[in-house]
């Protein structure tokens, strides 16, 4: 390091005995012209995208000189397979090196120029930080190479790089991140209130009442209009029969009692001896019965007819030449008793 800088101001000393202005850049001089040490010439765009030549071999204490021609070029230091990033950013206490921009309209005789000197041995590879010139052209070189570098896998990696940066500029970014993890990381980041809780389940609400689908909301709709419908008739039907029940009491109509069953049909008739016809009658219906007319004959007085009892109109016949006035004989008689059958029980 001694050694470094006391070469550095012997050659500062040697330049402004010969009127000349330097900087230092790395342990490097630079200067805007050459001076009596070896110097050598680089050009930078000369009629393309390349540094000529783009393999240098300057010995320590010896300059390296860009002339720049069109249209706008510079010479940035970088790291061996890193070729397009600035050297100082590929580690902490890195020193690189940035000519500037150089805008040229035309080649000329006599154009600009930055110069370089060479203070130690070690590879020193460099790049054009112009658009498009590091990746797409490769426009990269080396100066004092050894066999532990390869310019030609410096130059592959130029054309796989992802970007090129000049001095000053960060690393780009990965990529735009994913909304949820956006949100998700100024939630982890922010702290959470009481205030702002109901306001976040608030918008959740407003939000799920937005998405509530109109086809839903269509049935709802629906469902309510029949349910109303259906109680609208419901009252009608009880306030008309509430109406009847009011006339009827009004008018001092009884109601009416509810309708008995009607009794089984009887059995067959049982015939007897001489055509006569015996009708099983229930006790429970005898309020029910009419008995036919004897054509003025009745049950002999303070008798009442029952069932399956004799009648001298049917125990008897009918006098000679003289019609039965009831019935039970002849085809007459049984016709009535199948009437009588069939009506009274």
């Amino acid at each position: 390091m001694r050694t470094s800088l006391l070469a550095l101001a012997l050659g500062s000393a040697a330049l402004l005995a010969n009127g000349q202005t330097t900087t230092s850049t790395l342990g490097a001089t630079t200067t805007s012209t050459s001076s009596a040490a070896a110097t050598f010439t680089v050009t930078v765009g000369r009629g393309d995208h390349r540094f000529v030549p783009d393999v240098v071999q300057a010995p320590v204490g010896s300059y390296v000189k860009f002339n720049f021609y069109p249209a706008n070029h510079s010479v940035v230091r970088a790291e061996y397979l890193t070729p397009c990033v600035p050297y100082e950013l590929m580690g902490k206490g890195n020193i690189g090196f940035f000519s500037g921009f150089h805008p040229v309209d035309a080649i000329l005789d006599d154009p600009p120029s930055w110069t370089i000197r060479i203070n130690d041995s070690s590879p020193l590879f460099y790049y054009c930080s112009a658009p498009d010139a590091c990746i797409k052209y490769q426009m990269v070189a080396v100066i004092n190479p050894n066999a532990t570098v390869s310019l030609k896998e410096h130059k592959d990696a130029a054309a796989k790089a992802q970007f090129a940066l000049n001095p000053g500029e960060p690393f780009p970014a990965e990529g735009t991140l994913p909304a949820s993890a956006s949100t998700a990381s100024k939630t982890d980041t922010a702290t959470p209130s009481s205030s702002t809780q109901p306001t976040a389940a608030a918008a959740s609400d407003s939000d799920h009442h937005k998405s509530f689908p109109a086809g839903a909301i269509a049935g709802v709709v629906v469902g309510v209009v029949l349910i109303i419908i259906l109680a609208a008739a419901l009252f009608f039907f009880i306030g008309r029969a509430r109406s009847r029940r009011s006339l009827s009491e009004s008018k001092g109509i009884p109601p009416q009692p509810p309708m008995s069953p009607a009794p089984q049909a009887p059995a067959e008739g049982i015939v007897g001896p001489n055509g006569t016809l015996y009708v099983p009658v229930k006790m429970a219906d005898m309020h029910r019965m009419s008995l036919p007319p004897y054509a003025g004959h009745a049950p002999p007085q303070g008798q009442e007819y029952m069932p399956g009892m004799h009648s001298p109109r049917f125990d008897s016949p009918p006098p000679q030449g003289q019609a039965h006035g009831g019935f039970g004989y002849g085809p007459q008689g049984q016709q009535q008793q199948q009437q009588q059958h069939r009506f009274v029980y």
